[in-house]
């Protein structure tokens, strides 16, 4: 069974603050609580992110398109090796979870 690791602690970074929550072994993260109190920098992972908002509002931006009106419980699916990043409204406080993945999620989608 691999070691896990829960709850690491929080970090400043430029854009607001990261809560790594679960480790597998090897030290990669598999879910992370991140806030952003303003725009993210472009970066790409080798595996699916999948980003929920849990509060805030604002835009994703993957792969130069941006993806508007992301409000609390709206996912983003961010496929490998794709630039992306994070953009909060005027007020700040865009926070997500994130997930991260080696294969291709299945996610239910419902039209509200």
């Amino acid at each position: 069974m691999p070691s896990k690791t829960y709850l690491t602690d929080s970090r400043d970074t430029r854009w607001g603050s990261m809560l790594s929550v679960f480790h597998m072994e090897g030290g990669e993260p598999t879910a992370e609580v991140m806030v952003f109190d303003k725009a993210g920098r472009d970066h790409k992972h080798s595996v699916y992110e999948i980003a929920t908002c849990i509060g805030g509002v604002g835009a994703v931006v993957v792969a130069g398109r941006w993806i508007v009106d992301i409000v609390e419980g709206r996912s983003v699916v961010i496929p490998p090796d794709t630039l992306h990043h994070m953009v909060p409204d005027e007020n700040g406080g865009f926070e997500f979870i994130l997930w991260y993945s080696e294969t291709e999620p299945e996610l239910e989608t419902h039209d509200d």
